[in-house]
């Protein structure tokens, strides 16, 4: 984050030099000549992107973050004391300190590698590189049909048709693609679905259902979870509906709507979505079998790396060598399939093919539940630097939220980390960023929200989620405070806060607990408040 860091940094100094400009006429050219040396040391930090993996250099970014957050705060509070020239000898201090440790890691770097061919290789032809991948299903043919049949035929009772199978397998795909189908949209008379995620809030399903099937009015925030699920039962009543819940981890889950879903004889189905076979076999209750996803084929594997890659079938057979000898490593994993083709599309050099591919296929041994955490870490060490922050900032939201694009964007510009470019406002070079991580398969597009071309909502995979609450964490970008660290007990140090810029309040009602962590974190610029309907004070 240090690249952010610097930006957010440069950012304050163009502001107080544009807002004061004949307060501080004396101190002008000094913080000119430092917006010039951070600029100096932002180009560096660019650089080390390919080197990146090097512990020495991951602790110089953490260093160099902290320097440029505290440099900021002291800029912003010499300001408002008046110690302006004070606080710039400091400053420039420390600046040229750690100027002086990257330009000790950038000298050594190049006379390692000036023995080292130059990478050439054969670049794709541009034209060939797919710019904007679509969330496809590939295979599973005949698996759509049996489920189109558990759907559509047998009893008109009401029944629960379970779809189960490991992270990253296509379960959501698959599921959304029958929802979607034209022979369920002809046989129900109404569908709605909504998504549980491991922490579940029955309120939150119960509007995102509500607000599928009817037009709910504005008091309706005000009525008790057991009012919304008497309207929701009243509203599916004597209605033949299909009801997709996607992701539910619990069977506790399951028993806190079921009730919600009435029967009424007219063959209305519940489609479900599950890493868990128990919550399957509770809520299916074997009538009918829970359908268990497979991994793909080699040739089906193929297919979706090429869609995700390639917008035609002919390119060079260079790259479609390694192409497929890195799908094979894959193991049929989707999730891990658009992770390492998003990193490849970006990639325009035969050598660079090879030796991500490398990168990849060292990482392609373990189980494939474990191999795509490890592949979601290549891809993140691969972004440029100045998208990093803009991936992480994921993790303010909860896991599978449907975000709009037009707030994720002032958010992000409101933040400073982007960097200024020439022609363009600072929302366009957000939106360039967002293209970019939808370009890479980090983050998905909801089809379903374009219009006039123009992406309205995003959302982000669970497992992508998750890595971007770990990596914010690590890296003090981003302070998450969920009501699991409450029920654990954590006990914050009082007397050794830790430093985050960002906190992001999630699912915990505890105020006590809150007000401790805000106030053992510091210095944070920004709340992110999710999901708050009540407190609790402790004792």
């Amino acid at each position: 984050m240090a690249y952010a860091a610097l930006t957010s940094l440069m950012g304050t100094i163009e502001k107080i030099l544009q807002q004061n400009p004949y307060e501080y006429p004396e101190k002008g050219e000094e913080m000119k000549f430092l917006h010039e040396t951070l600029g100096s040391l932002r180009s560096i930090l660019e650089d080390s992107v390919e080197r990146s993996d090097l512990e020495m250099i991951k602790r110089l970014e953490a260093k160099t973050t902290q320097m440029a957050y505290a440099l900021e705060d002291k800029l912003e509070l010499a300001i408002e004391s008046g110690n302006l020239g004070i606080s710039l000898i400091q400053i420039k201090g420390d600046i040229d300190s750690t100027m002086n440790d990257w330009m000790k890691i950038k000298t050594s770097y190049e006379n390692n590698v000036k023995a080292l061919p130059a990478n050439e290789g054969v670049s794709p032809d541009s034209s060939k590189l797919s710019s904007q991948p679509e969330n496809v299903m590939v295979g599973h043919t005949n698996e759509l049909d049996m489920m189109l049949d558990h759907l559509t035929r047998g009893s008109r009772e009401l029944k629960v048709v379970s779809i189960v199978g490991m992270g990253g397998i296509g379960k959501t795909t698959f599921a959304t693609r029958i929802y979607c189908d034209p022979v369920i949209i002809s046989r129900f008379d109404t569908r709605s679905m909504v998504t549980v995620s491991q922490e579940f809030y029955v309120r939150r399903i119960l509007l995102g259902l509500l607000n599928s099937i009817m037009s709910i009015p504005r008091e309706i925030c005000n009525e008790s979870d057991g009012q919304l699920a008497d309207r929701l039962q009243k509203g599916l009543k004597g209605r033949r509906y299909l009801i997709f819940i996607d992701d539910i981890w619990s069977t506790e889950a399951w028993d806190d709507m079921k009730l919600c879903f009435p029967d009424d004889g007219n063959g209305s189905r519940i489609l479900l979505t599950t890493r868990n076979t128990e919550v399957a076999e509770y809520a299916s209750m074997n009538e009918p079998p829970f359908h268990r996803m497979r991994l793909l084929s080699i040739d089906e594997s193929w297919n979706l790396f090429h869609s995700k890659v390639f917008t035609q079938k002919v390119f060079s057979s260079e790259f479609e060598n390694i192409g497929k000898e890195v799908v094979k490593k894959c193991q049929g994993l989707p999730l891990t399939i658009i992770i390492v083709a998003g990193l490849l599309s970006k990639i325009h050099s035969l050598v660079e093919w090879g030796n991500v591919a490398e990168d990849v296929n060292s990482l392609l041994y373990e189980c494939p539940d474990k191999q795509c955490s490890r592949l979601i870490d290549l891809s993140y060490r691969h972004l440029p630097h100045h998208i990093k922050a803009c991936f992480l900032y994921f993790g303010v939201f909860q896991e599978d939220t449907e975000i709009n694009v037009k707030r994720l964007v002032r958010l992000w510009v409101a933040e400073g980390f982007l960097e200024v470019e020439k022609d363009k406002s600072l929302e366009e070079v957000a939106k360039k960023c967002l293209e970019d991580l939808i370009d890479r398969s980090l983050v998905f597009a909801d089809k379903g929200s374009t219009r006039n071309g123009k992406i309205k909502t995003c959302k982000m995979h669970d497992l992508l989620h998750g890595f971007c609450l770990r990596e914010a964490q690590r890296e003090n970008f981003l302070r998450v405070i969920q009501k699991k660290d409450d029920d654990h007990h954590a006990k914050p140090d009082l007397f050794h806060p830790k430093v985050h810029r960002r906190i992001s309040i999630s699912s915990c009602d505890n105020i006590s607990y809150i007000l401790i962590m805000i106030l053992t974190t510091k210095p944070v610029r920004f709340y992110f408040w999710v999901s708050l309907t009540t407190f609790r004070i402790s004792n």
